[in-house]
């Protein structure tokens, strides 16, 4: 039976329109906690930290800071976990007054662009921030796993000092075979790894037996034709299971050049995800993975009902597990 390590990102949209913290983030987040609950699922939320500072700051928006602060509680107390995410760019964000923010700005949209010492003190604060929400529920919790905001993890030189004086031990930024430049990130993983976990000190890229910290990069697999063509069939037939429900986009002005993906056999690469393509697709990719440990990455923001679909077709086929199921903590 396979091993899935269930991830999502828990943050707003960046693009034109940021979306609410209740249409984006609480309301899809719900739904899929009930339904993990139902299926015994467990899974990890990268909880972007800077959002929950800013949303503090302003005073329209303390409440939404709250709600979120309520149900990062809720998770953890279901037996889930709340990990390290951070998303510089907040630093520059603009409050819009009606719920929504501006995020025009991406000067700092990765954490290579801020002083070592600062990219220290955001780690140090955010875990002191999430220990805290967590530990109302469990006094004894502690963040040990980072996800980069938009996968921003190179040169990991950059980020070690920060991973040190935070402790943290796991990385869950790269997916292996993807590329992309643009105007205000990079990353490039096609060199990394082609392992479901492995360890590395300096060098996300390198494997070293020796290293200190764990990766456990995004599952891919090849998307064939005959997949597009089943998952087209599926959209047209299913509309309402695919229809966005949250009220923000990713979309924006000026987002660079687009993702390279690795094509392979005249099909290309995608990410293992829950809200984007039929669950029949996914659940196919799935069984024909010769890893026997897979990362899903998703984000309430995104949620789809096929999400919940996906999610019952995974019940009793697989072996849910959180990060730190694999390692001394």
């Amino acid at each position: 039976m396979k091993k899935v390590i269930l991830s999502f990102d828990y943050e707003l949209f960046f693009g034109e329109r940021s979306g609410t913290v209740d249409n984006s983030i609480i309301r899809p987040t719900e739904l899929l906690l009930n339904k993990l609950n139902r299926i015994n699922g467990k899974a990890t939320f990268f909880v972007d930290y800077l959002m929950i500072k800013f949303l503090e700051a302003q005073p329209q928006t303390v409440e939404d800071a709250q709600k979120i602060t309520t149900q990062l509680q809720k998770i953890v107390r279901q037996g889930h976990r709340i990990e390290l995410h951070i998303h510089p760019h907040w630093i520059d964000a603009r409050y819009n007054g009606n719920g929504t923010w501006d995020f025009k700005d991406f000067t700092h949209y990765s954490l290579n662009s801020l002083p070592e010492e600062t990219v220290s003190d955001m780690f140090t604060e955010g875990c002191n921030m999430l220990n805290r929400i967590a530990g109302t529920v469990d006094p004894s919790y502690r963040i040990v796993a980072f996800r980069a905001g938009g996968w921003a993890v190179q040169p990991f030189s950059h980020l070690y000092k920060a991973f040190k004086k935070a402790n943290i031990k796991i990385d869950s930024s790269v997916s292996t075979g993807f590329c992309y430049k643009g105007d205000d990130s990079f990353y490039d993983f096609t060199l990394t790894p082609d392992k479901p976990i492995y360890t590395f000190k300096n060098d996300v890229l390198v494997e070293d037996k020796d290293g200190e910290f764990i990766e456990f990069p995004i599952s891919s697999y090849e998307y064939t034709f005959p997949m597009r063509i089943v998952n087209c069939v599926h959209k047209y037939l299913n509309p309402g299971l695919f229809r966005q429900t949250t009220d923000g986009t990713h979309s924006r002005i000026s987002y660079g050049t687009l993702p390279t993906k690795i094509r392979k056999s005249g099909s290309i690469l995608s990410k293992f995800t829950l809200s984007r393509l039929s669950p029949y697709v996914l659940f196919h990719a799935l069984k024909k993975e010769k890893k026997e440990l897979l990362v899903f990455l998703d984000h309430p923001k995104d949620f789809t009902f096929s999400a919940l679909s996906f999610l019952s077709l995974l019940e009793g086929n697989v072996k849910f597990h959180l990060y730190t199921d694999f390692i001394d903590h």
